[in-house]
């Protein structure tokens, strides 16, 4: 069964359409820069719909899995494989999307290959994740009515932006 955590998958009327296996940011590219058509959205409950799973990651902290709200991938050639994830707890978690992923290996697997750093953001849920200044610093905006501003080498944050009346 798919997870509802997973980052990607990929969903195709046909089972043989791009079989070999790749990395996650190889398929993505892919994907943006070629697209493919599909007769109509996809419906899980189609009978003629099959999708398999290219690659998923489980967002969780202390084994609680926990539903991703953003995702947002660098945006500098030289760092373009990886990207971030909020989360519904106020984590970020950081990945690297050029590493490649063993099909028989578990969301938790793939998570410990990829995710290289991950922290408490916010203690509320942040809903929007955005990189700045050449892919070094990350922007989270967060139901605490805040904004910060991280500095992902040194892992801190060098700024709030509050007065916001509501979830940002």
């Amino acid at each position: 069964p798919l997870s509802p955590f997973s980052l990607y998958i990929d969903c195709r009327e046909s089972p043989m359409e791009n079989s070999r296996s790749r990395s996650v940011f190889v398929d993505i590219g892919l994907r943006e820069l070629n697209g493919f058509r599909v007769r109509k959205r996809p419906f899980f409950a189609d009978s003629e719909l099959t999708c398999r799973e290219i690659a998923g990651v489980a967002v969780e902290h202390e084994g609680i899995r926990t539903p991703p709200l953003a995702v947002s991938y660098c945006k500098t050639s030289r760092n373009s494989q990886l990207f971030a994830v909020s989360d519904e707890d106020g984590y970020v978690s950081l990945f690297n999307s050029s590493n490649k992923f063993a099909s028989s290996a578990s969301h938790q697997e793939n998570t410990e290959n990829a995710r290289f750093r991950d922290w408490v953001a916010h203690y509320n849920a942040v809903f929007d994740i955005s990189w700045i200044k050449g892919d070094s610093c990350l922007l989270t905006a967060s139901g605490d009515q805040t904004i910060k501003v991280w500095d992902v080498e040194e892992n801190k944050c060098t700024g709030v932006l509050k007065g916001h009346t509501g979830t940002v």
